[in-house]
């Protein structure tokens, strides 16, 4: 198949240019099985059978001797010399190629090292051409009179084309009728897959027109991480196209010679960690974070430095194996999908190295949650995310071992606290399926799971489902555990509040009367998670209407807070919030004087991006607007949401909300124009992230018909 890396190849060549084939940086393509030596082969196809070419060798360059001998070969047949001194006899050569006026092609074919071959590396002459295959990349290979010429993968319609022509008339053995060409969707999906890799297509479907399987049976075994790259890609004698060496063992090359430009062993456990991450970009301070040295530590038994990480990365990334691209922040290191996967099969199923394989796991995924846990940009959570799901994918039981990693559920939270409701809520539904299938139906992760579940399904929108299947969870925990294990009175407080979301706030004001009983009877009087209680159960005394029953339930606990967690706690801190919000219910101006007095000790305890801090600056922003300051609480309003979209995320559900509130002040300060486009973006959006028939979106569905019907 025609590539469009064919024509620079020719125009450089005739231009008397050495070429040296390599990848694209930034699309990870130049590893083993890019089709440099195709492209190669298909130039010298095209010249070979010029009379006035006197001499073409094509010798496989992996191993300097074979240059050596090759050379020699020649020099004896062309030149007359001794090819039993092969040094003496390769340099003969070299100085004909350098002088001679007879027409030359040399093609060394897929160089390790440039500096091991640059002695027999002939410089092009106005007779002579070169072309080098190579999967190394360094700023040393480009220099005057030589042309780099990068290599990419097959573009989409690249793939498709190629896997068209190979499988015409290809059925499978279980589709006996239909077109004779599985579907151009199928096909593009399968190329997806496979990483658009020129060398897995073809394998991929040499084995497809071998076994008669279909695409869609091809691309389920491929998608079972229990099945080894082996035994889906034909082996060498069987394969009809001159690939030297199978899927797998073309990049093992690679990092055997990596190892041997760094020993020391932490080039092969750092390319390990990297293939358990997102393949599209994995953060480089991941590799650098304490649990990752610890593991490579463990495993290596001496220390490793940071300097010693970054380094073996950049090994890495000249040989191919990675991309180590430091301009693209949070997704600095990448790697292909397959090389990946050949990477883990390596020691996955080695059975002596199942303990190292679990630890390593468990070390990454540390190391994603203390950085998630650190981290106060929307960017580097979506990056986080993206690797934590990967790690999901092919960390298999090491994440269930002895139980259910944090990052099993830390992405669950991170998916809700990033605007993702509904994924968060499906996310904690399969954990919950999974932990009762790997460590059974009474298992603390798997309750665990199931009480999130119900959180998630509540902030979506569904706060009476929500409450329903706690009330089913708060009973199996009864019988399992016992009515005041710690974990069931915090599943009996979310109860509460979601009866009271559902709308029934009689009724949560009655389950947390009798919650705040049992945690004084369980835990005492001034307990922490009582306090904590007896908090929610004085929010719900003012949304069941007793407002200034609300405010002294406030009072009373704010300095029982102080005395027991501290001023700069952050459960105090809530609790004065608290306070001066239902204050402000009745006296906006003096609401609005304790939170300005508490904004800068949130500030300096939580810092400006803790989701409290932009809590309390959006109850300052409403009181502002109550207190009669409208274009203040506007001005503060807009400021806010670019905060909540700068250190939170755009989708938070804090900053829906808050965008919700600007569109009743800017409907109060008769703002008509702005309030109709302000509703009708948020809409989109809350549709996009709550769901069409999430309470807020139904809100905001009928204002923004209330204002298309105004004349």
């Amino acid at each position: 198949m025609k590539r469009p890396e064919l024509a620079p190849v020719s125009e450089a060549v005739e231009a008397g240019q050495s070429v040296v084939l390599t990848q694209r940086e930034r699309v990870l393509s130049g590893l083993g099985g890019v089709g440099k030596t195709q492209l190669a082969a298909h130039y010298v196809w095209q010249v070979w059978r010029r009379p006035e070419l006197r001499l073409i060798i094509w010798v496989s360059a992996r191993d300097v001797h074979q240059v050596v001998t090759a050379y020699a070969q020649a020099a004896a047949r062309l030149l007359g010399a001794d090819a039993g001194e092969p040094e003496r006899a390769a340099e003969q050569l070299m100085e004909w190629l350098s002088v001679t006026t007879q027409q030359w092609l040399i093609v060394l074919d897929d160089v390790q090292l440039p500096t091991e071959v640059l002695p027999w590396w002939p410089e092009p002459t106005e007779a002579g051409q070169v072309i080098v295959t190579t999967r190394y990349r360094d700023e040393g290979l480009w220099r005057e009179g030589r042309r780099v010429i990068e290599v990419g993968t097959y573009t989409p319609e690249q793939a498709l084309t190629f896997l068209r022509g190979k499988l015409a008339g290809h059925t499978g053995r279980r589709r006996r009728s239909g077109p004779s060409i599985p579907p151009d969707s199928q096909l593009s999906e399968l190329a997806e897959e496979l990483g658009r890799l020129p060398l897995a297509l073809s394998h991929a479907a040499a084995y497809l027109l071998q076994e008669g399987m279909t695409v869609e049976a091809y691309r389920a075994e491929f998608a079972e991480y229990r099945t080894r790259l082996e035994e889906l890609f034909p082996r060498p004698a069987e394969f009809p196209e001159p690939y030297p060496d199978p899927v797998e063992t073309t990049w093992a090359i690679s990092l055997d010679l990596a190892s041997r430009l760094m020993p020391g062993g932490v080039v092969p456990a750092v390319m390990l960690l990297a293939s358990l991450l997102d393949p599209a970009g994995m953060p480089r301070d991941l590799f650098t974070a304490p649990a990752t040295l610890a593991c490579l530590e463990e495993l290596l038994g001496r220390a490793v430095r940071a300097r010693e990480v970054r380094r073996s990365l950049r090994v890495l990334h000249r040989l191919n194996l990675v991309t180590d691209d430091q301009a693209d922040q949070w997704r600095e290191v990448k790697a292909h999908a397959l090389v990946q996967r050949a990477t883990r099969e390596a020691m996955q199923h080695d059975p002596a190295a199942a303990q190292p394989w679990a630890r390593r796991v468990r070390a990454v995924a540390d190391a994603v949650v203390d950085m998630a846990n650190r981290s106060f940009r929307p960017e580097l959570d979506e990056s986080l995310r993206h690797n934590a799901r990967a790690l999901i994918r092919c960390g298999g039981d090491a994440l269930w071992q002895p139980d259910g990693h944090t990052l099993l559920f830390g992405l669950g939270e991170s998916l809700g606290q990033s605007g993702h409701v509904h994924a968060a809520a499906d996310h904690f539904k399969e954990l919950a399926a999974t932990a009762a299938e790997r460590l059974g139906a009474q298992h603390r992760d798997t309750f665990l799971a199931r009480g999130r579940h119900a959180v998630w399904l509540s902030v979506s929108g569904r706060p009476a489902l929500a409450a329903e299947q706690l009330r089913s969870l708060i009973a199996e925990r009864t019988r399992t555990c016992g009515e005041d294990e710690d974990e069931a009175l915090d599943d009996w407080g979310n109860f509460a509040a979601f009866l009271g979301e559902a709308g029934d706030t009689a009724a949560a004001l009655r389950e947390f009367e009798r919650l705040v009983e049992r945690r004084g009877l369980v835990h005492g009087p001034h307990h922490r998670k009582t306090l904590v209680s007896r908090g929610n159960l004085a929010r719900w005394r003012g949304e069941n209407g007793d407002i200034p029953g609300a405010i002294r339930a406030f009072r009373e606990l704010v300095p029982l807070f102080e005395r027991e967690c501290g001023p700069d706690d952050e459960d105090t801190l809530t609790a004065r919030g608290n306070l001066a919000s239902w204050v402000g219910e009745v006296n906006p101006r003096a609401g609005l004087v304790q939170l300005s007095k508490l904004l800068p000790i949130e500030t300096r305890v939580l810092g400006m991006a803790n989701a409290h801090t932009l809590s309390t600056r959006r109850n300052m922003a409403m009181l502002l607007g109550k207190a009669g300051h409208v274009q203040r609480a506007i001005t503060e309003f807009t400021v806010l949401i670019d905060d909540y979209e700068k250190f939170l995320h755009p989708d938070h559900p804090q900053a829906l909300a808050a965008r919700s509130d600007l569109v009743d002040w800017l409907v109060k300060a008769r703002e008509l124009p702005a309030a109709h486009q302000a509703l009708r973006s948020l809409l989109a959006d809350q549709d996009r992230v709550l769901g069409p028939d999430h309470p807020d979106t139904a809100r905001t569905r009928h204002l923004v018909k209330l204002f298309e019907k105004r004349p």
